[in-house]
Formats: C-alpha cells, structure tokens, sequence
C-alpha cells in the first residue's frame, strides 16, 4: 500500500487496516504505527508496506467485499486531531480451496452386484501454499450414512498444480438392491501454514453418478434360456425335416 498527502497540510498515518466481508465486524488485518507515526508532508507519497491476510474456512465461494480504514492525526493550533477515513468497496472473489473433478471409467451405467466400477480423479490445488491430499473416497446408499471407502494417498499437491487419482476400484456390494443410486467421493486434505501441516480438512465435490444395480442372472435361468432356444431351433429342424419327408412322399 501507498498513500499521498493531497491536502494542504501535512499528516501522519498512525493505523491501517483491511476489513474482509468474511471477519466479524470490527475486526481487521492491521498495521499498527502509533508508536512511530508515517509522516506525510503536501503532495509526498509514500509507501506503507503490505498487509498479509488469510481467507478463514467461513468465507463463502464468490465475490466478498473489503475496504481499507486509515487513522490519521495532524497539528491545528498546536493541537494534535485525529480522524479516520475509509476506502470505497471493493470486491474479490474467492474460490474453493480445490477444484475437484471425477468420472466413472465404464462406458456404461449399470452393474451387477458384485461387480467392480472403477473411478478417476482430478484434484487441483487453488490456493497459494503446498496441499497435501491425505486420502479420497466413495460412497453408495447401500453403505452406511457418511461411510466411504478410503484410499490413502499422502500426496502433495503444489500451487496452481493439479493430479490425478486412480483409475480405484469401487465394488458394488452383493446386497444391494436393484435400483438406481448415487455415488459421491469425498476428500480429505491439509495445506502448509506457518511451517506446518494443518489438521484434516474434508472437501465434498458436488458432482454425483447414478449408476444402477442388477440382479446377477444364475446359472440355471441362463441354462433355462439356453434350452430354450435349442428346443426352439431343434423344433424349426423337425418342421423343415417332416416338410422334406412329405415333399419325397409327393
């Protein structure tokens, strides 16, 4: 930051801070210089360093809004006036910490019980430090509610970088009923701060596959099929035979 003394007597800067839409109110990323004020003659500009801020977990994806409070103070008959003055809004937007995408490999959508789907993953890494996939998983509606299936991966994903996950085998379970259900993945997930890792945070991707499960055919409704059509080609045979037989007849 910067700020020029436009004004027609000189100032001091003694506080400046940044208020984000996702603090409570009141609260701010701050630079404190009471204690060595900024002095600004008219028409000087100078600068006023950098202000590090951190988006908490609370800040909605999409534009948020900021604005900047400056404190200042200046002599007036020997007498030393402070005030305050606020910046217009801003507005920035903030993404997700991850970008997540995943498909189902199989070309089709429906599956036995006890057949195996298989699934990929794409996770990219939208913030400004190292995240490290801790591991990723699947869910159907014959698990129990909020159960996954895990992998752990221990992966560390660099800014702006993006990786794959898989192709990982999911296998429909043999109880499930034959019906339609979604499948969705969860990941969990840590990112570098202050030198360290943080605790597991958990990313839940919108995206949701319908697959649907079948009853596995047995063996004797196939065999029942296959006799079938054996007796139904063996009854065209007879037909065609018994037709020659009254042909030579003839």
């Amino acid at each position: 930051m910067s700020i020029e003394n436009t004004g027609s007597i000189p100032f001091y800067v003694t506080w400046i801070g940044i208020h984000f839409q996702w603090e409570r109110e009141g609260y701010f990323f701050q630079i404190d210089y009471s204690s060595s004020p900024v002095y600004l003659d008219v028409g000087e500009k100078k600068s006023l360093g950098a202000i590090q801020f951190e988006v908490f977990d609370t800040a909605v994806p999409g534009e948020n809004s900021y604005y900047l409070e400056i404190d200042y103070a200046w002599y007036s008959d020997g007498e030393f006036i402070e005030d305050s003055w606020n910046t217009e809004t801003f507005r920035l937007t903030v993404v997700e910490p991850l970008t997540v995408s995943w498909e189902i490999q199989e070309e089709t959508s429906t599956f036995t019980m006890g057949e195996s789907l298989h699934y990929l993953l794409t996770v990219k890494n939208n913030m400004n430090t190292d995240v490290k996939i801790v591991s990723y998983g699947i869910r159907a509606d014959w698990l129990p509610k909020d159960m996954y299936e895990f992998v752990n991966v221990n992966k560390v994903v660099p800014p702006g970088s993006e990786e794959k996950f898989g192709p990982t085998e999911f296998k429909i379970s043999r109880t499930a009923e034959e019906k339609w259900y979604n499948c969705s993945v969860i990941i969990e997930y840590q990112y570098m701060k202050n030198g360290g890792w943080t605790q597991i945070k958990i990313y839940k991707p919108t995206m949701q596959y319908g697959i649907e499960v079948v009853r596995e055919e047995s063996f004797i409704s196939r065999f029942k099929e296959i006799l079938g059509f054996v007796g139904a080609a063996l009854s065209v045979i007879a037909t065609i035979i018994t037709l020659k037989e009254k042909l030579k007849r003839k």
